[in-house]
């Protein structure tokens, strides 16, 4: 119910040799184990640095990206939580009419507020880590690549598990934004990899990578 459309795989007789792949979506469900911990504390950092304490809605982050916002004078930073997003890629991938889409994504206080109750909900029937693989399965991260396994095989042509500390700060910048923040548009390569330096800048804050990891990253 919660899985994405999966690519499928056309073999020889043999069953090793791969004759053609066919899908809808270039997405591969994979498990939590199979995404590096270095993805993980990317994605985290820059999406949901609270995502193991909050129950679906996190508050300091809500506090956080007002007081950011307000500085900057324009929208920096968002406050949905990975849950609230997971959820509202949920309601929109699995939707049986047009109107349900609108409800998921329109930008009102009552969607919002629905959205933070069924969140969670959420979190009361699963768990932290099932959240986040789903989450990480789901995501749209441009250029045709649904998930994570499609986006390391897109934009680094390997498994996510062999993913580098700025390929991963990459991926992580990507995912809220494709169309602004993917490397592969044309004339958006500065703009990605800005993006990228935030998200080790926030890996930095977080305290899961050093301030000298981060510049020899980037």
């Amino acid at each position: 119910m919660l899985d994405g459309p999966q690519i499928s795989y056309l073999y020889a007789s043999d069953g090793k040799t791969l004759l053609a792949s066919m899908y809808d979506e270039n997405r591969r469900n994979i498990t939590l184990d199979e995404v590096p911990q270095v993805m993980i504390d990317a994605i985290l950092s820059a999406e949901d640095r609270n995502f193991y304490d909050h129950i679906g809605v996190d508050m300091r982050g809500i506090a956080r990206a007002f007081i950011a916002n307000t500085g900057a004078g324009d929208i920096t930073q968002g406050a949905s939580t990975v849950t609230q997003q997971f959820l509202r890629l949920a309601l929109t991938y699995f939707a049986e009419h047009p109107q349900a889409i609108v409800e998921a994504t329109e930008d009102t206080h009552a969607r919002k507020l629905r959205e933070a109750r069924l969140a969670m909900a959420v979190e009361q029937q699963m768990s932290k880590d099932e959240i986040l693989m789903r989450y990480l399965n789901l995501a749209y991260f441009g250029e045709g690549a649904y998930g994570i396994f499609a986006a390391s095989q897109v934009y680094f042509g390997k498994k996510p598990m062999d993913l580098e500390l700025h390929e991963a700060a990459m991926l992580a910048g990507i995912v809220k934004a494709p169309s602004q923040f993917s490397p592969a548009s044309e004339g958006q390569l500065d703009i990605a990899t800005e993006r990228r330096d935030w998200v080790l800048d926030q890996m930095v804050d977080t305290g899961v990578i050093t301030p000298e990891e981060a510049q020899e990253a980037k």
